[in-house]
Order: structure tokens, then sequence, then C-alpha cells
């Protein structure tokens, strides 16, 4: 296996140090000739093509132009949908996009994260349309993903033209509850692809340690903004950053590797000290690139929470899931009770267990009774004989602390929730309250026994590993908006929805026999769309299935015959089963919280909790061509044939 370990150094030594490592002359070589043709031939660095000469001359970046504005005009032409009953959703957000969301603050202010509300008003303050905004974010995606693959293969325009396509023409970009409605899920695949392809291509570049340094730290940048407004488009943004701590971690071993080599060819070939400073910027600038997307996100964090506390009072992100009040809901899903299911999270017992414990919570006795009876509740086996399903009871709280009169602000909710915490750790260390012995993923999730991990809860992981691979149950393009005429609150959000996103159409009362013809022609085409990626989906899970099962046997023929092993593949077929284990966490977490929501089971809510599968099937599909261009391509064949000879 030492042949692909040298890659990198090789390829670095090629890239800088082309004349060192230029073969000596033949015994039979003329001196006077040897030096008349090098006096007559230019320089190396004055025969390189500058780089945007090189992309402007090549016939595939106007391909690619050409592409992504297809991509638009085709995501304009498809359209959005507004559905404007939805309160605690769409219209939410929409709210969330209003100057009026920081000047007259209520309960649900914090309820959600802000980076969709963001990027519609981006895209107003720009004068484009959200269906463009939206287009052109997918058209970012797929030029990342194209960089990766490119990166991957040592530059094989086939398997990046083709991983272009798939992430631009994505299928979930066209389905009308992930990809066309007018909510947070319509951006969530595209800047998972994002993320996922920038990290690559920086986990590639160090790896390969060709890429100039201020290259490495650019894509280091980009990936840093791009994480930071990934991480708060939902309330799950967490599982992003440990899968980028691993890809870290890697990337750090590539680089101390690096380093150390650097240093000694350096010294081999008498470089001396300008050897060993080279190796040192690389290993700064690499270091330097893996810290900066966390630390990009750690002062966007800071930032925004710094806002918040400017116009809401309080330093938190979200009032809902996390804070005092998200740590209140937690509490109330350890708490010991019989009464406990895979769908009710905090039976109406756990509460009252609550509320004994919290000599606070009692000087509150209408709250109390709120928390206990509030619209949410559906029945149960629970002694009240009511209980809230699954992670509703966060916004049932929300609601019981309006219904009671006992909400005036956030920082007043946040100091009250801080003491009734405070009571409850109390009651748990003496003893006054258990802890479940149920098992827990994480604290903002009920628990499960093992023999809850049944037949049914099987299907929901299969459904979440499968159902926006093989596009079970996908509904194609948009449908008519829905805003009800009669009710203030639906037209007032419904305009403002049609103002914000420059699509007069979403307000709910512009739809004619026109447009539902046009849609019914654009759903057509989604609908086709669907067709292909079926096919190409099941050959793409075919391939990484064999890439994952024989491509380690490949590498160890390969070395039993020493023949060469690109180092390149090896690194695709590592971050290929990197990516297959992450979509195995996540699809196990997301089949574990969609537990309480799908009685009777439904494909659609768990592909609508599931996109991330999208971004990391398309990266593991990516990473399996690599490692095939890479294997068969004819650059390792040449090398075979020289290594045989």
């Amino acid at each position: 296996m030492a042949s692909w370990r040298r890659e990198s150094e090789t390829y670095s030594g090629r890239a800088r140090h082309g004349a060192r490592h230029a073969a000596p002359a033949r015994p039979d070589s003329a001196a006077p000739a040897s030096a008349a043709s090098a006096s007559a031939s230019p320089s190396p660095s004055s025969s390189v093509t500058p780089w945007y000469l090189r992309v402007l001359r090549a016939p595939a970046t106007y391909v690619i132009i050409v592409m992504g504005i297809v991509r638009v005009i085709f995501g304009n032409a498809m359209g959005l949908w507004f559905i404007a009953n939805q309160f605690y959703d769409d219209a939410l957000l929409m709210n969330y996009s209003l100057p009026s969301h920081y000047t007259t603050p209520d309960v649900y202010s914090l309820s959600k994260a802000m980076s969709f509300p963001w990027f519609i008003d981006l895209c107003h303050e720009l004068h484009i349309n959200l269906a463009v905004g939206i287009s052109l974010l997918w058209v970012a995606a797929a030029l990342a993903a194209y960089g990766a693959a490119w990166l991957l293969t040592n530059g094989n325009a086939w398997v990046a033209g083709f991983v272009y396509v798939y992430v631009l023409f994505c299928p979930s970009a066209f389905e009308s509850w992930c990809g066309t409605r007018i909510y947070r899920n319509a951006i969530l695949a595209p800047s998972y692809a994002l993320v996922f392809s920038l990290a690559i291509m920086l986990l590639a570049m160090i790896f390969g340690n060709t890429a100039r340094n201020a290259t490495v730290i650019v894509v280091s940048v980009l990936l840093g903004l791009a994480l930071s407004f990934t991480y708060y488009i939902a309330d799950n943004g967490s599982w992003i950053t440990y899968s980028l701590a691993v890809a870290a971690v890697l990337a750090v071993i590539f680089a101390i590797r690096n380093f150390r080599r650097r240093k000694v060819v350096g010294n081999a070939e008498n470089a001396g000290n300008r050897g060993t400073a080279v190796a040192v910027t690389r290993l700064v600038a690499a270091l330097l690139a893996v810290c900066i997307p966390f630390a990009t996100l750690v002062a966007a964090t800071a930032a925004y929470k710094a806002v918040n506390k400017r116009f809401f009072g309080v330093a938190q992100i979200n009032t809902r899931t996390a804070g005092e009040a998200g740590g209140f809901l937690n509490r109330l899903y350890v708490i010991d009770s019989p009464w406990r299911t895979d769908e009710i999270w905090a039976p109406n017992d756990a509460i009252h267990q609550a509320i004994d414990a919290s000599p606070t919570l009692r000087k509150y006795p209408e709250l109390c009774n709120d928390l206990l009876h509030s619209p949410w509740e559906e029945p149960s086996a629970d002694p009240d004989g009511t209980s809230v399903h699954g992670d509703l009871l966060a916004w049932s709280i929300k609601w019981a602390m309006i219904a009671s009169g006992t909400w005036e602000s956030e920082a007043q909710s946040e100091a009250l929730f801080h003491d009734v915490n405070a009571e409850l750790d109390a009651a748990f260390a003496n003893g006054t309250l258990k802890k479940t012995d149920r098992i827990m993923i994480t604290d903002g999730v009920g628990g499960l026994y093992p023999s809850e991990l049944d037949a049914d809860f099987l299907e929901i992981f299969r459904a979440t590993c499968f159902g926006n691979i093989r596009l079970r149950d996908y509904a194609p393009g948009a449908q008519a908006s829905m805003a009800d005429n009669t009710d203030p609150g639906q037209l007032k959000v419904a305009n403002a929805a049609a103002v914000m996103t420059l699509l007069p159409y979403v307000d709910g009362t512009k739809d004619t026999s026109a447009m539902t013809e046009h849609r019914i022609r654009m759903n057509s085409i989604a609908t086709a769309i669907f067709t292909v990626y079926r096919a190409v989906n099941l050959a793409l899970m075919i391939l990484v299935a064999a890439v994952a099962l024989l491509g380690l046997v490949a590498m160890i023929v390969r070395c039993a015959r020493r023949r060469h092993i690109p180092g390149m593949a090896v690194l695709a077929w590592v971050v290929m089963l990197g990516m297959v284990g992450i979509a195995a966490a996540y699809s196990f977490s997301v089949a574990w919280f969609s537990q309480y929501i799908t009685h009777p089971f439904v494909q659609g809510i768990v592909n609508f909790y599931s996109l991330g599968n999208v971004a990391l099937f398309a990266m593991c599909a990516m990473c399996a061509m690599a490692f095939v261009a890479q294997m068969l391509g004819s650059r390792g064949m040449l090398r075979d044939a020289v290594a045989e000879a």
C-alpha cells in the first residue's frame, strides 16, 4: 500500500519541484544541444497558463453556464406555493421575514431558526423572486459538487459533469412538500449538498497537497459561511457539525503526514530551510482551514444571540426546544412514568409530577391547568385520559404560557423556567423525581426501550433511508396556494408572502385556469424527472453497494500484484464509507424522532424529515464514481503498464 501513500507527495513534487524531479540526462545526450534547447525554450513559469484563462477556454465552462441558466429558468417556471393556514410552520417563518418580527415580539418569536426568513429577505433585497433564489442555491450546490468530483477524479470531466447535472436537477427540488412549498425544507437539501461538497473539496485539497494555500483558505471560508447558514435552517443542525468534525480529524491527519513528508523530501534534495519553510506554511494553512468553518459557526452563533438579546431580551437562538423553556421540556421527557410510550414522550402523569416537585410552578395554577389541558392533547391511556404526542408538547407549553396570561416577555419566561428547572434538578437529586430507564439518544427526543425497536421501527428506518432516494410518494411540482379569504390573519400573511417572495400568485387569490394548466404542464415534466431519477438512483445504489463491498478487495488485489493504487481512489472510498455511516446514523435518529407521527405509517412525512439523505446519497454516489474512475482510468492503467514493464 505504499504506492498510494506517496500519492500526494508525488503530486506535490510534480507541481512544485518539477525541475528537481526531472529524469537525469542520458549518457549519450549532447550537452551543447541540451543547453541550446534549454535557452530557446520558455521558462516553466512563463509557459503556465493562468487558471482563469484555462477556465474561459474550457468548453465545459460554457456547458455548465448554459445548464445553470436552464435550471434557473425551469425552477422559475415550476414555481412555488404557500400555505397560509400553517400558523406554526409556513406562516410563522414568513412572518419572521418581516420587519415587524423584531419590533413586535411575542411568545412565538424565538420558536424557530432564522436562516430561511433571512434567505427570503436576501432574495427580496436583491430583487429576485424566491423561485429564482432557490434555483440559484441549487446551482451553487451543483457547482460545489462539480468541484469536489473534479478533485477526487483528478480532472475527469465526465464524472464531474454527471455529478453537476445530477445535483442540479435533483428531484427533491420539484417535490411539492420538500421543494416547491415556501417553507424551510425547500432550501435544506441544496444547503446540505453545498456543505458536504465544500467539505470534500477541502479534504481532497489537503490530502492531495497541491492546491495553493490561498485556495485552501478560500474554500474553508466558503464552507464556514455555508455551514453557519445551514446550521440554522432547521432545529437539528448539530448532526452536520458532528459529520464535519470527523472530516476535520482526517484533514488534520493528512496535514501532519504532508508536513513530515515534505520536510523529508526537502532535506533529501538539500533544499534545507526552504523545504522546511514550505512544509510549515502548508501545515499552518491546512490547520487554519480546518478551524475556520467551526470558528465561523461560533462567531455566527454569537452574533445571532446578540441580535436576539438586543430585540428579545435573551441571548438564545431558540426558546421552544432550547434555552430554559426547552430545558423544562427536556426534563419532562426524562421523568419516569408508566404511561410513556413511543408516541407520548411526556404524559400528563409526568407533568403532574413536575408540578408537585416545583413550588414555582404551583404559584401559577392557570399555567399548570393549561399545561394539562391544551388543544394539542389527544386521547391516551394516561389517568387524565389525554396527553400530548411527541414534540408537540413544545408548542403546547408556548400556548399554555399565553392562554394562562403567564408570558410577559422572553426574558421573564426564561427566568421563570430557570427557577422551575433548578427545583426539578433538586428533586431528581434527592429522589423525589425518578428518571426513566428508557434509552435516550438526545435530551430533546423521547426515549425508547430496546423492545420498541421492533418491526414497525425497522420499517420507518428503511423508509427514512430510502424514501428520498427511491422517490417514494413523491408528489410532482407546485400546487395551488392556500389561503382562507374569510380569515384576516391568513390573508395578511398570504399578502406578505406575495410581496416578500416577489411572486404575486402565491397569495392564493390570483389562481386562474391558465395558472392551473401551466401547473399541469410543469408537473408533468417533474413527473418525468422523477421517473428518470428512480432508474438512475437505483443504478447508483447498486454502484455504491458494489464499491463499498468490493473496493477494499480491489485495492488488496492491486497491492498483491504490486500495481499502483491511486491515493484519491482510497480517499474517495473512505469518504464514501463515512457518508454511508453518517446516513445510517442520521436515518436512525430521524426514524426515532418520527415514531410519534407515523401511526399509521406515512412515507411522505418521513421524506419531509429526512432530506439530509438527499445530499448524503449524492455524495456517496459521487465518491463511488470517483473510485471507479480512478481505479479504471487511463492514468491508472498507464501507471500499471509502467509498473509491470
